[in-house]
């Protein structure tokens, strides 16, 4: 999650239940995010482990696949779990015209195929900010940010089986979706060795002079040398709304964070929940709201411009690879021994171990002037630390299968893949 947090600290394999605030003790961001994320992981093990892997409840479970007079597929109301996960729909909704709509989302089904399409529900977390969403600012506080949220985002999305509709059971739907799921990237950190003790301090260092949350994020995905990837001192939090241009200048109305030339990415909501990279350029600070493009694919930045951006907004990245406005290739390795390590900043070093990444997948590092890199790590044989490979924090995805779509002796039929339960009265 982007956003100003000190860190995160929620880890389920430490099976804590509550966070006990003690009288007189300081209260971190942390500590609430950490018992919020105690009780949703909770309900959502329990959802899951009294209705199964999706369901929904008999008279209310939505996303039912329908046609509509004139032959578009609709998407019915109600509420689903997948994975413990619940979503809502609240009205009919036309395939093609589904809120969060995803730039690559396939608007004209096959239908006259004569193979069947499988349509699946798939869901993903956001966190939304108040440049994306303005209403979040309370004008009564003068424009000043509070809390942002986490939104439960859903896509009907759509698969070419490539088998006739009588040739297929339920358990292929499952099998598809399955061979979805990969395995996550890893990712090691260490600090940084010097000339005079070129091995790894006893403890992790950090020669930056304040505590931050460091994130590393896949930029473009696609395997070792093909991938790039950016990172941010900041966790990513820092915004301005874009506003397009003026002239060859961009217009961005926060820029007065920025009094140097920097690394923003210009993007926009659609590609933030699909997992889609921006558009990265350097830029120079040309005045109030306004930023001189210094390095980038100009001719790029409009098109995406003129298409006619969702929510679109600037994030800005550190410096990467000499001043360039992409990320560096990723290198694999079997482990910290024989890795290649990568300088990345303030006395930091990270190797990726993987052999495929996807634009999004994120790791964070919190860094503090006392304690150094708070990345988990073991003792070898001579007592020396080695930092551990940790897999990328998401993106995650929940999918469960919805219907088939497909033509039994010449008329176009849904068949309904849907799990539905009996709700407990009391």
């Amino acid at each position: 999650m982007k956003g100003d947090f000190s860190r995160n600290s929620f880890d389920p394999y430490r099976a804590y239940r509550q966070v006990l605030h003690q009288q007189g003790r300081m209260i971190t961001d942390a500590d609430l995010n950490e018992q919020a994320a105690t009780q949703r992981h909770l309900l959502r093990m329990i959802a899951r482990d009294v209705i199964g892997s999706h369901g929904g409840p008999a008279g209310q479970a939505g996303f039912e696949i329908m046609f509509a007079e004139n032959g578009d597929i609709l998407i019915g109301p109600g509420r689903y779990y997948v994975d413990g996960v619940m979503v809502e729909n609240e009205r009919i909704v036309p395939f093609a015209q589904q809120p969060n709509p995803l730039l690559n989302i396939d608007a004209m089904l096959p239908l006259q195929s004569e193979t069947a399409t499988l349509l699946y529900l798939d869901i993903v977390e956001h966190v939304v900010s108040s440049v994306e969403q303005p209403d979040l600012i309370d004008p009564a506080l003068g424009g000043a940010g509070t809390s942002l949220r986490l939104q439960t985002i859903w896509h009907v999305r759509a698969i070419d089986m490539s088998v006739a509709m009588a040739g297929l059971g339920d358990d292929d739907a499952a099998e598809i979706l399955a061979r979805m799921e990969r395995s996550l990237p890893l990712l090691a950190i260490r600090p940084k060795p010097t000339a005079a003790d070129p091995g790894l301090p006893s403890a992790p260092g950090y020669t930056g002079t304040e505590n931050k949350l460091v994130r590393i994020e896949i930029h473009q995905g696609g395997p070792p040398g093909d991938a790039t990837y950016k990172w941010s001192r900041e966790n990513g939090r820092i915004l301005s709304s874009w506003r397009g241009f003026n002239g060859d200048l961009l217009l961005l109305p926060e820029v007065e964070f920025m009094s140097e030339t920097c690394v923003l990415e210009l993007t926009d909501a659609a590609c933030e929940i699909g997992g889609v990279a921006g558009e990265m350029v350097e830029v120079a600070f040309a005045g109030p709201g306004l930023c001189h493009i210094v390095a980038g694919d100009v001719a790029s930045i409009r098109r995406f411009w003129e298409v006619g951006p969702d929510r679109p907004f600037a994030r800005r990245w550190e410096t990467i690879a000499n001043g360039a406005a992409v990320g560096v290739d990723l290198v694999t390795s079997g482990n910290t021994a024989s890795a290649r390590w990568m300088d990345l900043g303030d006395g930091i070093q990270i190797a990726f171990s993987s052999t495929d990444y996807v634009a999004g997948d994120y790791w964070q590092l919190p860094v503090r002037q006392d304690a150094g890199l708070l990345w988990p790590g073991d003792r070898n044989d001579a007592g020396e630390w080695q930092p551990r490979f940790c897999p990328s924090a998401g993106i995650h995805h929940f999918r469960a299968p919805l219907a088939y779509i497909g033509t039994i002796d010449g008329r176009t039929t849904v068949r309904d893949l849907r799990r539905i339960f009996e709700p407990q009265g009391l």
